[in-house]
């Protein structure tokens, strides 16, 4: 590219070398002239706004402060305790809180006639016209106060009650006594009248209606459920009544069907005495004593079945018993259960009595048909049934319980 060497350029091959360059000599700093701290100036030296330091080093001549004057000097406001001020507030309410309370409890508790204040005396008294009447003294004269009224002051209230002389011819009460009071005379109330028992004599009552003439009343052919208008109603060949006075069933076709293997009838046992009967499914059968002797079959149409069991201490037989009860009733007719029971029956036919001993105690058990607000026997035959099927198994039973 270049004909000739650069004449800028060195001509020989000697290898091109970069010149040295001396490195001066590390000067040391120069040393630093300590720092004089100024003094603290008080504020009465504070005059002018601007101060020149003149015995300050060269180093520290262009500083300079600047002080606010002391016309413009405002000091700082005390802060008021607000702590101590709530406190003192709190405490001050609490107190007047608790003085307004007292005060109003201890007038709520104070008497009417202690809150009566005598009104102020005034100085000129007016002349008092003396009474025409001579004036009852006081039973307790005044006490003088201890203490002189102040004119147009209020006089405390009296603790002493006023004393109210007696009412001749009255005996006087001494104040805190307490008079004894003759308690008022009452008339004890007339126990009420008990009930009138029923009269249980042997009446002689009227035979029911019976239709059919079958023996069967026709109020009792509704209890058992046969019919009124046929005197045979299963049609084996025996009137209904003879059925059930012998206790067969008057409803079966089998003239074998005993009546307590039907549901017609019920069967009873006492619980203490031992005996059982037979008694129409329809009735209710309830005791009327606490000790159960006496057991009543209730029927419709004012008719109950009783039946009463009594001791028999002195063993008199049912005919002697009878005579003893019902001295007026005539002579009476023996009768025999189907269990082999020997009784005997009243006039009527209402009254059947037997006697039996049970667990060592001798008996006597009587049935009554006892008619209410009635003169007809309506279930005269049902009644028979009952006294035919009476059985002490302990003695003889006629039919299984």
């Amino acid at each position: 590219m270049f004909d000739s060497v650069p004449p800028n350029l060195p001509t020989t091959d000697a290898p091109l070398q970069k010149p040295v360059v001396p490195i001066p000599a590390e000067t040391p700093p120069p040393p630093v002239a300590p720092k004089t701290v100024p003094k603290p100036m008080s504020v009465a030296s504070v005059g002018a706004s601007t101060v020149t330091p003149t015995a300050l080093p060269a180093s520290l001549q262009e500083e300079h402060v600047t002080v606010m004057p002391s016309k413009f000097f405002v000091a700082p406001k005390a802060r008021l305790p607000w702590r101590k001020i709530g406190l003192a507030t709190l405490i001050t309410a609490v107190i007047a809180g608790g003085i307004v309370g007292i005060t109003f409890i201890a007038k709520s508790r104070i008497r009417p006639e202690q809150s009566v204040t005598t009104p102020p005396t005034s100085v000129a008294t007016a002349p008092v016209t003396p009474p025409t009447a001579p004036v009852t003294p006081p039973a307790t004269p005044p006490t003088p106060p201890s203490t002189p009224t102040t004119p147009g002051s209020a006089t405390p209230p009296s603790t002493t009650p006023p004393v109210t002389p007696p009412t001749p011819g009255t005996t006087p009460t001494t104040p805190g006594t307490t008079t004894p009071t003759t308690p008022p005379t009452t008339t004890p109330p007339t126990p009420p009248t008990p009930p009138t028992p029923p009269d249980r004599s042997d009446h002689a009552l009227t035979s029911a209606p019976d239709r059919d003439a079958d023996g069967f009343g026709d109020e009792e052919e509704v209890v058992l459920g046969t019919n009124a208008a046929v005197a045979d109603t299963d049609a084996d060949g025996f009137n209904d009544g003879k059925e059930v006075l012998n206790l067969f069933s008057p409803n079966s076709p089998d003239p074998a069907k005993k009546i307590w293997e039907t549901n017609v009838v019920n069967k009873y046992h006492h619980p203490t005495i031992g005996y059982e009967l037979l008694y129409p499914s329809p009735w209710v059968a309830r005791s009327t004593t606490s000790d159960g002797q006496e057991i009543v079959f209730a029927a419709a149409a004012g008719a109950n079945i009783i039946v009463t069991a009594t001791p028999n201490p002195e063993r008199l037989t049912v005919a002697q018993w009878y005579a003893k009860f019902y001295p007026s009733s005539g002579a009476v007719s023996a009768i025999t259960t189907k269990s082999g029971l020997g009784g005997v029956v009243s006039p009527t036919g209402l009254i059947s009595v037997f006697g039996v001993n049970s667990a060592g105690k001798d008996w006597i058990v009587q049935f009554q048909y006892l008619a209410t607000n009635s003169t007809i026997a309506t279930y005269k035959t049902l009644y028979q049934m009952m006294v035919s099927s009476f059985q002490v198994p302990a003695i003889k039973s006629f039919w299984p319980f």
